[in-house]
């Protein structure tokens, strides 16, 4: 979330979570002033500008500041609101819902993990693809060295 307040800092603001099940989560922030930072917990600065446009279109040279805060959802639950502070001196300028947590991916594993294979004979390993953090999708081995029609294995992780 990107926001700022004016007319001095605004603490202990509170912003509430509705997920689809009905229940909610409260989180509680302060807001320091777009010119004067009170470094409240979570908070951070995001942008930092050099001076602001005066209402009769002159500058005012200062450090003006814009904070990110953000809140741990619960991941297990879909959001279906988010209920702000009703304070007109908290301007929020954006906000966006990410999951947090690792990126899909997969691993990879071969059993046996190593065997010796003099030349003319051949051996068998057994390759498991797993699913990590809800990947979906194709799995393509490749090796480029073998004959034509051998160089791929691929398998489809639903």
């Amino acid at each position: 979330m990107l926001g700022t307040a004016v007319n001095g800092s605004q603490a202990s603001q509170t912003f509430t979570v509705k997920y689809t099940d009905g229940t909610t989560s409260t989180f509680t922030q302060g807001l320091s002033d777009w010119h004067t930072p009170a470094n409240y917990p979570g908070e951070s600065h995001a942008v930092i500008m050099t001076y602001r446009d005066k209402y009769d279109g002159t500058k005012e040279t200062e450090a003006i500041y814009l904070y990110a805060y953000s809140f741990a959802l619960n991941a297990a639950k879909t959001v279906s609101s988010l209920t702000l502070p009703s304070n007109t001196n908290v301007n929020l300028l954006a906000l966006t819902l990410n999951p947090v947590g690792a990126a899909p991916d997969f691993s990879l594993s071969a059993t046996p993990s190593s065997q010796t294979v003099t030349a003319g004979n051949s051996t068998s390993y057994t390759a498991t693809v797993a699913a990590l953090n809800g990947f979906s999708g194709n799995v393509t081995l490749t090796r480029p060295d073998c004959p034509l029609g051998q160089r791929q294995l691929s398998a489809r992780i639903l």
